[in-house]
C-alpha cells in the first residue's frame, strides 16, 4: 500500500513539473525562434493567397479534379500522365468551394509544414543552428512561397521528398521501425504527388548503399556494416514498391511518351542550365546568387575540413544526381526548374551549413575575451540578417505585381466587348481552361485553336459572327511552325493586352 502511494506521488510530482509545449517553447530559444519563423512563413504563404487569378496549370488541376468518385479522379490524372494525389485533394476541397483561396490552400499548408521539417532535417544532419537558419531562409524563399500559393503539386512534393530524406537519414543511423515506416510513407506520397520525386529517392538509396558498403572499398571484399539495418532497408524497399505499384505502369508510359519527341518548350541543354536553376532558387537576384555562392563555398570548405565524409556524399548525391539526370533529359523532354524544386531545401541546408562554417572560420581560435561562441553567434546573425534584407525587395515586388496571367481580367474585358452570337477563340486550344474558369457568358461560343488550318475552319464556320482571339505565348510551343501567328497577323486586329494575354478580333460591325 505504501509503495503504491509512493508511486502515485512520484507520478503526480512528475506530471506537475513536466513542462507543456508552451513552456518548452518559452524556455528553449531554438523552439521559440522556430515558432516565430513558422508564423512568418505561414503569413507569407497565406497573404493574398486568392488575390491573383487562376492560370493555365491551376485551371488544368481544377478540371482534372472533377469527378463523382476517387476512381474517376484517379483515371483523369493518369490519363493526363500525372500521379493522382494532388487532384484527389483538390477534388475534396472543391466539394465545398472552388474559390482561388480554397484551391491554393492545400499547397499553402504543405508549404508551411515544410518549414519545421527542414529544421528537423538540418538539425539531424548538421545541428540545431543549421536547422534554424534553413527554416528561416526557406520561410522567406520567393520560389517556395510562389509554389506554396499555386494549386499544383509542387509544394506537397517538396514536403514529402524532404520528409523522406529525414527518415532515411535517421533510419540509416538508428534503424528504428518508425523511421523506416516514415520513409516508405513519405517517399510513396512524394511519388504519388509528382513522378519526378523518383530523382530524390534514387540518390537517397545510393547514399544508403554507399554508407552500408563503405567498408568494402577498404577491405576489397563485400563487407556489410549493419546486417540488421540492411534487413530493415530491404523490407522497406519491398513495401515501397508494393505501395507505389498502382502507378508504376503509368509512370513508365509517361516516361516513354515524354522523352519520345523533340521538346518544343522548356530550358533545353545549355551552358546556362545549372546557373538558371540556382539563380531561381536564390530569389532571382544576382546579389543573392553571389551571396549564396559564397555561402556554398563556405559549406564545401567547412564540410571537407571537418572530414564529414558521409554528409559530403549525401549532399553531393542529392544535388548532382538530380541535376545531372535533368540535364540529360532536357534534350529529350520539356523541362522546367520547378520539376527539381525538391532540391531547394537541400540547397538551403548546404547554404546554412556554409554560414555556420564561415562563422567558425572567422573565430576559429581562442578569443581574448573568452566570448568566442558569442562572436560566432553574432556573425551568424549578421549573415542571416543580410540574407533577409536581400529578400525584402523581391518579397515586396512579389505581392504587388502580377505573378500569373490575369484570366479574371481577361474575362471581365470579354464580358464588356462581346455580345450574344460572338465567338471567343483561345490560342492554343488548351487555354480554354483558365478562360472558362471565369468567362461564362452563355450567349457566346467558345473554341480552341493551335494552327492556321483550325483558325481558317473556325472563321469559315462563323463567317457572320464577330470573333475574338485570346492568345498567349504558349502558341509558339503548340504551333512551332508559326503559321497560326502568321494567320492572325493577316486576318485580325490587335485590341489589347492583359498581363501575358493578347486579344485580337476580326470584328465585322
Amino acid at each position: 500500500m505504501g509503495t503504491k502511494t509512493k508511486k502515485k506521488e512520484i507520478c503526480e510530482e512528475g506530471s506537475g513539473t513536466s513542462p507543456n509545449y508552451l513552456q518548452r517553447i518559452t524556455s528553449d530559444p531554438y523552439l521559440l525562434l522556430l515558432t516565430t519563423i513558422v508564423l512568418i512563413g505561414a503569413y507569407l504563404r497565406l497573404h493574398n493567397l486568392g488575390a491573383q487569378s487562376i492560370w493555365l496549370d491551376e485551371a488544368s488541376t481544377y478540371y482534372m479534379s472533377y469527378g463523382e468518385s476517387i476512381s474517376e479522379v484517379w483515371a483523369h490524372a493518369l490519363a493526363d500522365r500525372h500521379p493522382p494525389l494532388h487532384f484527389m485533394i483538390i477534388n475534396f476541397v472543391s466539394t465545398f468551394t472552388s474559390s482561388e483561396f480554397a484551391l491554393r490552400l492545400p499547397s499553402a499548408i504543405f508549404g508551411i509544414l515544410t518549414i519545421p521539417v527542414i529544421y528537423k532535417t538540418g538539425e539531424a544532419i548538421f545541428g540545431r543552428k543549421e536547422g534554424l537558419i534553413s527554416a528561416f531562409i526557406l520561410s522567406i524563399s520567393i520560389i517556395h512561397i510562389f509554389y506554396s500559393q499555386e494549386s499544383r503539386m509542387y509544394a506537397q512534393m517538396v514536403l514529402f521528398a524532404l520528409m523522406s530524406l529525414y527518415f532515411i537519414y535517421m533510419a540509416s543511423k538508428e534503424n528504428k521501425n518508425w523511421q523506416w515506416i516514415g520513409f516508405v510513407a513519405s517517399a510513396a506520397l512524394g511519388f504519388y504527388s509528382f513522378y519526378y520525386t523518383i530523382f530524390m529517392i534514387i540518390p537517397e538509396l545510393m547514399f544508403y548503399c554507399i554508407i552500408q558498403l563503405k567498408g568494402s572499398f577498404h577491405a576489397r571484399r563485400l563487407v556489410l556494416s549493419d546486417t540488421k539495418n540492411i534487413r530493415s532497408f530491404l523490407i522497406s524497399m519491398l513495401a515501397l514498391v508494393l505501395v507505389v505499384s498502382p502507378v508504376l505502369i503509368p509512370f513508365i508510359k509517361q516516361s516513354i511518351s515524354r522523352t519520345a519527341g523533340v521538346p518544343t518548350w522548356g530550358m533545353g541543354q545549355s551552358l546556362d542550365f545549372f546557373n538558371t536553376i540556382l539563380m531561381q532558387y536564390s530569389t532571382y537576384s544576382n546579389t543573392s546568387y553571389i551571396l549564396a555562392s559564397i555561402f556554398f563555398v563556405g559549406f564545401l570548405v567547412s564540410i571537407l575540413k571537418r572530414d564529414e565524409h558521409d554528409k559530403t556524399i549525401l549532399m553531393a548525391l542529392l544535388i548532382f544526381v538530380p541535376l545531372g539526370i535533368s540535364y540529360a533529359l532536357a534534350a529529350k523532354m520539356p523541362f522546367s526548374p520547378r520539376y527539381l524544386l525538391f532540391i531547394l531545401p537541400i540547397y538551403i541546408i548546404m547554404i546554412s551549413r556554409g554560414i555556420t562554417g564561415i562563422s567558425q572560420r572567422l573565430y576559429s581560435g581562442t578569443s581574448k575575451t573568452g566570448n568566442i561562441d558569442k562572436n560566432r553567434t553574432l556573425s551568424i546573425m549578421v549573415m542571416v540578417i543580410l540574407v533577409g534584407a536581400l529578400c525584402v525587395s523581391p518579397l515586396t515586388s512579389y505581392y504587388t505585381t502580377p505573378q500569373k496571367n490575369d484570366w479574371r481580367g481577361v474575362s471581365s474585358y470579354l464580358h464588356e466587348v462581346t455580345q450574344p452570337g460572338d465567338v471567343v477563340v483561345s490560342l492554343p486550344g488548351y487555354m480554354t481552361q483558365p478562360l472558362e474558369f471565369y468567362y461564362d457568358y452563355d450567349g457566346t461560343y467558345k473554341e480552341g485553336a493551335s494552327s492556321a488550318a483550325r483558325l481558317e475552319n473556325i472563321s469559315a464556320t462563323y463567317e457572320n459572327a464577330n470573333i475574338w482571339y485570346v492568345i498567349t505565348w504558349d502558341i509558339t510551343a503548340a504551333n512551332p511552325e508559326g503559321d497560326a501567328l502568321n494567320w492572325l497577323e493577316q486576318n485580325t486586329q490587335f485590341t489589347g493586352q492583359i498581363t501575358g494575354v493578347y486579344i485580337a478580333t476580326d470584328r465585322k460591325e
